[in-house]
């Protein structure tokens, strides 16, 4: 199933925002949605000098986010920590559909929490990239079957 309005991608962009609801929350560009066509192993174990192996997927775009001159595919390098957390519990297959949203590189609660407390240095501040992963089978399902039911109405 291919992502061909701009109706279902602006209820993609809708779905991701919202799993990710948060005050400091934004959806970046660009939305990437593709059909998975490989997945490789890469990088270095640590004991080598390398930051460890993660996950390399092959992405192929849609033909409609396509610019003229822009590769089909695009390799996705799944090494950031909350990336290839949500990969690893969405175990995506060979052809299913995904949609990528980077939402930025923020900085950790603990970090925010020493400098207002003053106890540490720009250096020291702590990082991390937010990423959102889902597949768009689920984020094109309809507003019910997207809820969870009530506690009240079991």
């Amino acid at each position: 199933m291919s992502v061909n309005s701009a109706e279902e991608r602006a209820l993609i962009r809708d779905r991701i925002a919202r799993t990710n609801a948060r005050p400091h929350d934004f959806v970046s560009e660009p939305l990437l949605i593709g059909e998975l066509t490989l997945v490789r192993i890469a990088g270095k174990e640590k004991k080598e000098g390398g930051y460890g192996k993660y996950p390399v997927l092959v992405i192929k775009r849609d033909a409609e986010d396509l610019t003229e001159g822009q590769a089909p595919y695009v390799a996705c390098h799944a090494f950031h920590f909350l990336l290839g957390e949500q990969l690893q519990e969405l175990k995506p297959k060979k052809g299913e559909r995904l949609a990528f949203q980077w939402g930025g590189k923020l900085e950790t609660n603990a970090s925010a929490k020493a400098v207002e407390a003053g106890t540490v240095d720009d250096a020291d501040r702590t990082f991390y990239h937010m990423w959102t992963v889902l597949r768009v089978a689920d984020l094109l399902t309809t507003e019910e079957e997207d809820s969870d039911p009530l506690p009240w109405e079991s």
